[in-house]
């Protein structure tokens, strides 16, 4: 049973006694004022993204979020008081059992970006309700004359470097296998532009663009009508689920070398939805998405397969539900002592820089 309360900024919403309140991981000082929380309630977060706890100074987000340099100058200089208090809070959320992380990469980038001492967190993957509860075993390729390729997600900054390799690389390899292939772009956002530009340097491909299917119409339009699938966050798991051979995309804010290691999303280690690319994101090799081709034509249905499996087994809504209902029952943290340790204060520079840049500034 559901019960669903009106939040607004223009009047105080009173929650119920005795309740465990779930958030999205955020800095404390966000959680929204006008909800009136009973002090013996238990709060709980669930960090999806790297930079949920990050404080950030309006007007700067974008630059602190993709620039750990930028992130650092001003976390640790302006905004000092708050970075502490973030440090703080986090820490105090760990120890306390009141936060969980998606992934590795998110606790990892949440602890270096924040200069955390903590170890043992809770990890929680991000859930997918799967609308094909089995495998169809009577899997065939869409074409065998052309293998269709699919880019599922918003166009953005950290997404479009790895993809722009990945196409490179897709050109590459059917001009010497001398074969057809179409890529697919279902997205829109900022980088669509530099996407359309990309295509047109690489006239072996063939490519469409769809900036917009509704959320309620992706599946049916997806199911059966792909090959192999580039994805990141939950559109990998959109993909994976819809019996997609599924090559997880990871993030990155600049260009991507050669010998970057392009991987299944069954490969990987049950969590990451695509990690901030590092060190251990290359290989000797410089082929490894024609390795990932090459085994798919060997046996397209095992490796499709592989990925809807994957999904079903790390990512279901049935998997996690039992995880999450228990990691919330053992949180000591509840409302009180949020007040007590003031958590909540933004303080009169960040009110300011709200007040100037906050409503010219929103994006994620």
């Amino acid at each position: 049973i559901c019960n669903f309360i009106e939040y607004s900024d223009s009047f105080l919403t009173y929650l119920p006694e005795n309740l465990h309140i779930v958030f999205q991981g955020m800095t404390p000082w966000s959680i929204f004022p006008n909800l009136v929380i009973p002090k013996n309630s238990k709060i709980y977060f669930w960090t999806l993204h790297f930079s949920n706890f990050l404080p950030v100074l309006p007007g700067f987000r974008r630059y602190m979020k993709s620039n750990q340099f930028i992130f650092n100058l001003i976390a640790k200089t302006i905004m000092l008081p708050w970075f502490l208090k973030t440090r703080k809070f986090v820490k105090f959320l760990i120890d306390n059992n009141g936060v969980t992380f998606m992934d590795d990469d998110t606790y990892l980038c949440t602890k270096k970006l924040l200069s955390l001492n903590c170890s043992n967190p809770n990890f929680l993957p991000l859930p997918y309700k799967i609308k094909y509860k089995s495998f169809n075993n009577d899997f065939k390729r869409v074409n065998d004359n052309k293998i269709r390729f699919l880019f599922l997600g918003r166009l953005v900054n950290f997404k479009f470097f790895s993809l722009q390799l990945a196409i490179k690389k897709l050109s590459n390899y059917f001009k010497l296998k001398n074969l057809e292939a179409k890529v697919t772009i279902v997205g829109s956002g900022p980088y669509l532009n530099k996407v359309y530009q990309l295509s047109k340097k690489y006239n072996n491909l063939e490519f469409e663009f769809i900036e917009n299917i509704p959320y309620k119409k992706i599946d049916k339009y997806i199911q059966g009508s792909f090959d192999i699938a580039f994805a990141m966050g939950s559109s990998a798991l959109t993909c994976g689920a819809s019996g997609i051979a599924t090559i997880l995309l990871d993030l990155s804010y600049s260009e991507v070398n050669d010998n970057y290691l392009f991987s299944w999303l069954h490969e990987r280690d049950g969590k990451t939805l695509g990690d901030h690319i590092t060190r251990k994101h290359f290989s000797n090799s410089l082929n490894t998405l024609d390795k990932c081709i090459d085994d798919y034509l060997k046996n397209p249905k095992k490796i499709s397969k592989l990925t809807y499996d994957y999904v079903l087994k790390n990512h279901s809504v049935k998997e996690i539900k039992d995880n999450l209902l228990n990691q919330i029952k053992n949180t000591k943290v509840n409302y009180e002592l949020f007040l007590k340790y003031n958590f909540y204060k933004k303080g009169i520079v960040y009110f300011l820089f709200k007040k100037m840049f906050g409503s010219r500034h929103n994006e994620p």
